[in-house]
């Protein structure tokens, strides 16, 4: 799904980082963002958006590689890379976008109830054996998702 963010006014990574920060808690461990003042249009893609049992979530695909077999691809390990890559951004921004869109396609939408959360799918370490490898979810929280808006 293609979306577009409008950003009115300057966006500086100090005070960006500082909000997200707040509310998750996989964000506070990240390193800090570092990117110039921004104003403009923010154009982006989400891989995929599905619905199940009455709410929205978000998947994307990540092909990275964080060791020989899916032993390495853990919540602790898929967690440090989500802090390394700020992959927190990413979705909490995605979040934005996929909010926003259900908005105004919705008319009772609410975020507590429509919206499921995002699903990050590191694909080399999925494993049948092992349910949980490979997949990463979380729920961006909607005091921060209301400060977005």
């Amino acid at each position: 799904m293609e979306f577009y963010l409008p950003i009115s006014e300057p966006l500086i990574a100090s005070q960006l980082d500082a909000l997200i920060r707040q509310f998750d808690p996989l964000s506070a461990g990240c390193p800090p963002l570092e990117f110039m003042q921004v104003r403009g249009m923010l154009k982006g893609f989400i891989d995929l958006v599905f619905r199940h049992e009455g709410r929205y979530y978000l998947l994307d695909y990540k092909s990275n590689w964080l060791g020989e077999d899916s032993s390495a691809y853990t919540q602790q390990a898929m967690a440090a890379a989500m802090q390394a890559h700020r992959y927190d951004l990413q979705y909490q921004l995605y979040t934005l976008a996929l909010h926003r869109y259900l908005r105004h396609r919705i008319a009772d939408y609410d975020y507590e109830r429509h919206f499921g959360g995002v699903i990050y799918l590191f694909l080399r370490g999925v494993d049948k054996e092992h349910p949980q490898q490979g997949i990463y979810a979380t729920r961006p929280n909607a005091g921060l998702i209301a400060k977005f808006t």
